[in-house]
C-alpha cells in the first residue's frame, strides 16, 4: 500500500529529525503543529540545527539499508544509486516542506492534554478522575471550576497546579538547550489561557478529548 509506505516513511523521517535536533518525536510534532506552515527544517534551525543535518542523517540510513539489498542480492548497485538519488530528492523536499495532513491532526495532542488536565484537577480536588468525571457528566454546563467549588477548592488552584507542571517540562527544556527561556516564556503563556480556558469550560464542549489518566479505566 503506497499511502502505508509513505506515513511510514514520514515516522521514520521524523524519528531521524527528532534524535538529530535532540528532541523527542512528540515534542518534534508539538512543535511542528504549533501552526501549518512550520517544517522539519524550521525547528531545526531554532534549536541551532542545520536542515542539511537531518538529511544527511537520514540519507545514511537510507544507505545502509539499501547496501543490505545489494550485498543480498536483491538489487544491483545502479538500482541502488538510482533509488538513493529519488529518496535524496524526496527527503530534502520533506524537511523543507510543512507537516503533511495526516501527521498534522492535532487531536491527539488535544486529548493527551485533556486526560493529564482532569488528573490534575482530580487530585487538587482530591477525588479520582472517575469520581471527577462522573460529577462532570451530571449536567451538560458544569466544569471543573464547578466541580472544584463544590469541594470547597477554588478554580486557581487547578490552573496552578497544572501550571506547575508545565513549568517544570519547559524549564527542563531550557536547562537541556531545547528552549530559549523567551520561548518557554511565550509557551507558559499560550498554555496557561488554554488551561484557564478549559477549567472554566462546560464539559460537554471538552468531551471529544477527555479521557481519564492512562492507566485509568475509561468511563462511557
Amino acid at each position: 500500500n503506497r499511502r502505508d509506505n509513505q506515513q511510514q516513511a514520514g515516522r521514520e523521517l521524523l524519528g531521524v529529525a527528532a534524535e538529530t535536533i535532540g528532541i523527542t518525536p512528540q515534542e518534534l510534532l508539538a512543535e511542528l503543529r504549533e501552526s501549518d506552515d512550520r517544517t522539519l527544517a524550521d525547528i531545526a534551525a531554532e534549536h541551532g540545527v542545520s536542515a542539511e543535518s537531518i538529511i544527511d542523517a537520514a540519507m545514511g540510513k537510507a544507505t545502509e539499508r539499501l547496501a543490505e539489498a545489494v550485498a543480498e542480492g536483491k538489487m544491483t548497485q545502479e538500482e541502488a544509486d538510482e533509488r538513493l538519488a529519488t529518496i535524496e530528492e524526496k527527503v530534502t523536499e520533506a524537511v523543507n516542506s510543512p507537516l503533511p495532513a495526516q501527521f498534522r491532526d492535532r487531536r491527539g495532542n488535544q486529548q493527551q492534554a485533556g486526560r493529564e488536565l482532569l488528573g490534575v484537577a482530580a487530585e487538587t480536588i482530591g477525588i479520582t478522575p472517575q469520581e471527577l468525571l462522573a460529577e462532570l457528566r451530571e449536567a451538560d454546563d458544569r466544569t471543573l471550576a464547578d466541580i472544584a467549588a463544590e469541594h470547597g477548592v477554588s478554580a486557581e488552584s487547578i490552573i496552578d497546579a497544572a501550571m506547575d507542571k508545565v513549568s517544570e517540562r519547559l524549564a527542563e527544556a531550557v536547562a537541556e538547550g531545547k528552549l530559549t527561556q523567551e520561548e518557554a516564556d511565550e509557551r507558559l503563556a499560550t498554555i496557561e489561557e488554554k488551561v484557564t480556558e478549559a477549567v472554566n469550560t462546560p464539559f460537554s464542549e471538552l468531551r471529544g478529548g477527555a479521557r481519564p489518566p492512562r492507566g485509568q479505566p475509561n468511563i462511557q
